[in-house]
């Protein structure tokens, strides 16, 4: 059994973003999708809201359901890699799982995070992460596994999450961003098994 906890996600991205002062006034999505698990709802929270997506038709859907959302269709880690233009409000990488393509998880696009985020002036950061992968021995799940050993440097595909928020805060230290809040919210449970979080932070930059 599947349990979803997607609202109550958003819902902590709402009250973080009001008791830092951050206006939700613009948002940035990444991996946007046709928006019907996660993105269509935050995108209901924020006055303007740029998605991305590589498959257009999907990102298409998700702009007819939604008139403050505008959408782009490309690589979103091409697009985040080359990027030079306006800070957001809301930074949202609602990233695939596991591998796809030449990329894993968030792991190749959260380098470039910092490029979205107001100077002198705090955003709000979100993420997915896996905290204890299922169907491990699965052949298909292998490269996934060996990937997550390597990011993190550990020993087995699970990922501790006291681990994981000081990994992180030193992850965007390392961005030069001052983390001022970071957070794990649990996202979904499957068969009683807490494996999806997001990471939820409060950054700004000098």
């Amino acid at each position: 059994m599947i349990i979803f906890y997607v609202q109550e996600c958003i819902e902590e991205i709402v009250s973080m973003a009001n008791d830092w002062d951050i206006p939700m006034d613009s948002g940035i999505e990444f991996f946007c999708g046709d928006g019907s698990i996660y993105s269509e709802s935050l995108t209901s929270k924020i006055h303007s809201m740029t998605g991305l997506d590589i498959d257009q038709e999907k990102g298409c859907k998700l702009k007819r359901n939604r008139s403050n959302f505008s959408f782009i269709s490309t690589d979103s880690i091409e697009y985040a890699r080359t990027y030079e233009g306006t800070s957001y409000d809301i930074i949202s990488f609602d990233n695939p799982l596991c591998v796809y393509g030449q990329y894993c998880e968030h792991f190749n696009i959260l380098p470039y995070a910092h490029k979205f985020v107001h100077k002198n002036k705090k955003s709000l950061i979100a993420f997915d992460i896996v905290h204890t992968p299922y169907d491990i021995s699965l052949p298909r799940n292998i490269e996934w596994i060996e990937k997550r050993k390597q990011y993190y440097g550990i020993s087995s595909g699970n990922l501790d999450l006291r681990f994981a928020k000081s990994f992180y805060t030193e992850k965007l230290i390392q961005q030069g961003l001052i983390v001022y809040e970071l957070k794990c919210v649990c996202r979904e449970l499957r068969d009683s098994n807490d494996y999806f979080y997001m990471i939820l932070c409060i950054v700004g930059k000098d």
